[in-house]
């Protein structure tokens, strides 16, 4: 079994690849697939990728303002 994320932009993703039946609920969700499946899903590196953690990657804090060019 391995663990793969949907980064694909629709709100939901049902498996129409293997038709094994998996849904992912919007971009970042990570569904634990059989390897076989796994290895076809893969093919689409745009639509789903290997998850090595749980939860997608946290995008970075905004830049902080700059002194010069804050206003107090």
């Amino acid at each position: 079994m391995q663990k793969i994320r949907y980064i694909g932009n629709k709100p939901f993703k049902r498996d129409t690849v293997t038709k094994s039946g998996t849904v992912w609920q919007g971009r970042g969700d990570v569904q634990e697939v059989d390897d076989k499946f796994a290895e076809k899903l893969l093919l689409f590196p745009d639509i789903w990728e290997v998850a090595v953690e749980e939860t997608p990657p946290v995008a970075p804090p905004p830049p902080k303002p700059n002194r010069r060019t804050a206003t107090p």
